[in-house]
């Protein structure tokens, strides 16, 4: 085995959740070794399951090592649970520098409203949807400039999603992934 996803299709609503996805040790791309795509396959499999059951979308929960890798893919945060929030906006204030900055800003003033008003559940669900806009425009920004990994780390986990219209919207850049990749099929 070189790697494996496990997903669960649910018929109503609609919607693929990951459950898990693995790549073997000696097959993932490291710094010494280039890496054989097979994160990128498995990725593309449940791109493919989403648009063949014509589901809305795919949620996941990333690992916070596996939130740029994601990313890269077109999934989006989706943090529903206050404390992921909150720890996801500390990862950005935390790991703040000269190209940063504005988004630490942003990330510290989202956190101190919300603890200024902890029993607003109302401003509690509206701060997970400021924070989500946030983490997307941070995490383009952070990709944009290399090695996120290492430099811009996400210590903890979150919740993130891929939808249908995402993927048509961008239907060129996954029609490329997959020719480049050598499997037949398009969006």
């Amino acid at each position: 085995m070189l790697g494996k996803e496990i997903l669960f299709v649910e018929k109503n609503p609609q919607k693929i959740i990951g459950l898990d996805i693995r790549v073997e040790n000696e097959y993932r791309r490291t710094a010494r070794r280039p890496g054989y795509k097979i994160g990128e396959l498995l990725r593309l499999a449940s791109i493919m399951e989403m648009m063949e059951n014509k589901v809305s979308h795919i949620k996941i929960y990333s690992k916070g090592s596996a939130v740029y890798f994601h990313s890269k893919y077109g999934f989006e945060p989706a943090i529903i649970a206050f404390a992921d929030r909150n720890r996801a906006l500390e990862a950005v204030m935390r790991n703040c520098d000269r190209h940063t900055s504005d988004y630490a800003d942003k990330a510290e003033n989202i956190l101190t409203n919300v603890m200024c008003y902890q029993d607003d559940a109302e401003l509690q669900r509206a701060a997970c949807k400021e924070t989500n806009a946030l983490l997307k425009e941070y995490i383009q920004k952070v990709l944009k400039i290399g090695k996120p990994e290492e430099t811009y780390p996400f210590d903890m986990g979150m919740d993130m999603m891929l939808t249908k219209r995402t993927v048509e919207k961008n239907r060129e850049f996954y029609n490329r992934l997959f020719e480049n990749t050598g499997i037949d099929y398009k969006v």
